[in-house]
């Protein structure tokens, strides 16, 4: 059960087209959290869900600011700043959230079309493999997210961004001895770019780790 199978009994507001750090009317309604999730997230009494015809928002009660748009499509959300992420896997059919607040600041990065870890990259995993070994992330589980620049096209990104993953993935583990099912994977292809505002940029060939804090929305 994904949150936007949670909310689909909701009407939409189909008039409204919603963008992250926008502050909504008050004629705009805010729903409540669905219950899978906010068992899971300590934040959840803070916000409420808006939907659109084609969007899902995460909103703080508070501001009426919107923290993070989801596309009900593809599950994915979006929007510079966003701190929160609900994404579905079509891989293995599950939806999970993410606190990018709580993200290691350590991003890998690779080569032009390339999934190849290089000396550099191994490097930059090291340490991280040793901070991912703390006792205090026993219980941790994390995302492996895939990233490319906006050469090429959507399915060839995607599947790159997700060997990405993979290859930063198969290094911790075979490395750093991180159990397998602690670890998901996800490729993104170019719909998170680190340099929005120069698509064709190198720094966004990358692979990022963010904690996980929930999952079966």
């Amino acid at each position: 059960m994904t949150l936007v199978d949670h909310v689909r009994h909701w009407s939409p507001a189909s008039s409204i087209r919603l963008q992250p750090d926008e502050i909504l009317p008050i004629s705009v309604e805010i729903l409540g959290i669905p219950a899978p999730l906010a068992a899971a997230w300590s934040q959840a009494p803070f916000y409420g869900i808006v939907v659109a015809q084609s969007q899902i928002a995460l909103v703080e009660r508070s501001s009426r600011r919107v923290a993070v748009v989801i596309d009900r499509a593809t599950g994915v959300a979006f929007g510079p700043g966003t701190r929160f992420v609900v994404i579905y896997d079509k891989r293995t059919s599950r939806t999970i959230a993410l606190d990018l607040h709580a993200s290691f600041d350590q991003d890998v990065y690779f080569g032009n079309n390339s999934s190849k870890l290089s000396d550099v990259a191994r490097e930059q995993l090291l340490a991280l493999g040793m901070a991912l070994q703390s006792p205090s992330l026993g219980n941790a589980r994390f995302l492996i997210s895939g990233h490319t620049n906006s050469v090429g096209s959507d399915l060839a990104n995607r599947e790159l961004s997700f060997r990405r993953a993979v290859a930063v993935r198969d290094h911790l583990i075979r490395n750093f001895g991180l159990a397998p099912e602690k670890i998901d994977m996800y490729g993104f292809g170019a719909d998170r770019l680190k340099f929005p505002h120069a698509p064709r940029h190198p720094g966004n060939r990358r692979v990022e780790i963010a904690l996980v804090i929930g999952e079966a929305l």
